[in-house]
């Protein structure tokens, strides 16, 4: 079977979630036993990290994107023979010569348009619909994602796969540098770390509310840890409510953590806080768990299901609850290791080859 995939999620310098999700398919697919071939569809800022075996890859130049989507890559399609294809897009071609399989993990720019433009959100509804319907399969992560697919695009439940995500090996792995990593990025000896972009529906607002809440006896002993970018477009948003808190002794703004590098710093954290309102997925504190972090997460969406009972839970439209979680986890020192050791187990059951699996069961169906 000859699989294509639009690559464009493959960026120099910025390889991008969804990036990683379809290159940990990629390593583990092309030195599987299944006799498969990969054809990727690049533009020319595309950067496939290094040679695959059994990886063609097809570079397209992108001048005007509509033209790309609509008109070159079905004529590429031809002409490599796909039987299958694979986008991580909400959008495709209208017209397409091979059975599609549709990635999509969540449905964000529905449930929060206030962090999309009007176009983008208009554009988003009318082709997430129209090409979920054409579609021979939906591949989602979470049975809660399912469920918003099936109601919001009324779409049957028995064409949208799940596909929980794994986590990678390097969580596991027992090569910490901690002294290294702590300077590199300024970190405090004892802290509360959440790992996320600032977007509204990330709350990471009522985060540093409930941390201003804390007893000052705590604040004093954990900072809070953002590993987030001051060049996120919300970030004065947030900075505004770290002056109003008077905390800026207190939170620390990390920039971009290298990936290479999170294994360290979840492992140095104290605690890993996780207040999001929505997530496809959520695949940090899945992270943090896989490296012995305990966990305090919200309530909401697909949380509760990839999480389990390793986390221990909170409103996260309640600060006052949220905080109670935060205070119980960092003073109860046999609740942590409860958590801390319910969190390795919990992530033991999420790894890259199950995920992969599952995938390759997915085009097996579409080509038989």
């Amino acid at each position: 079977m000859k699989i294509g995939i639009d690559a464009r999620e493959f960026v120099a310098g910025r390889i991008t979630g969804i990036g990683r999700f379809l290159w940990h398919f990629l390593q583990y697919a092309t030195t599987s036993k299944d006799p498969h071939e990969y054809v990727l569809f690049c533009n020319q800022k595309t950067h496939i990290p290094h040679d695959l075996p059994r990886l063609k890859k097809v570079i397209i130049t992108e001048n005007i994107t509509q033209v790309w989507d609509q008109v070159l890559l079905p004529l590429n399609i031809v002409r490599e023979k796909i039987d299958v294809f694979l986008t991580p897009y909400f959008k495709a071609p209208l017209f397409l010569p091979a059975k599609m399989v549709l990635i999509i993990n969540d449905l964000i720019p529905l449930f929060f348009p206030e962090e999309h433009m009007l176009l983008r959100k208009l554009y988003f509804r009318f082709m997430s619909a129209t090409t979920a319907r054409r579609a021979a399969r939906i591949m989602t992560i979470s049975e809660h994602s399912r469920g918003d697919i099936v109601k919001f695009l009324r779409l049957p439940a028995d064409k949208i796969m799940v596909i929980h995500l794994g986590v990678e090996e390097r969580f596991r792995s027992s090569d910490i540098r901690k002294e290294k990593i702590r300077r590199k990025y300024s970190l405090p000896q004892k802290f509360i770390l959440y790992v996320g972009n600032l977007s509204p529906h990330k709350n990471v607002r009522s985060l540093i509310k409930s941390y201003a809440s804390l007893p000052v006896s705590l604040r004093e002993n954990y900072k809070l840890v953002l590993g987030a970018l001051k060049s996120d477009k919300y970030f004065s948003n947030i900075d505004k409510v770290i002056r109003e808190m008077e905390l800026i002794q207190d939170v620390f703004f990390t920039g971009f953590i290298e990936h290479k590098d999170l294994p360290s710093v979840y492992y140095m954290s104290s605690l890993f806080a996780f207040p999001s309102l929505y997530e496809g997925f959520g695949l940090p504190p899945l992270e943090a768990m896989a490296c012995g972090c305990p966990v305090v997460s919200s309530n909401t969406s697909s949380m509760p299901e990839v999480l389990g009972d390793a986390a221990l839970f909170f409103n996260p439209c309640h600060v006052e609850e949220m905080s109670q979680a935060i205070r119980r986890m960092l003073e109860d020192e046999n609740l942590r290791n409860r958590h801390r050791q319910k969190g390795l187990e919990r992530a033991k059951l999420f790894t890259i080859e199950k995920m992969t699996n599952r995938m390759l069961d997915v085009f097996k169906m579409e080509h038989e």
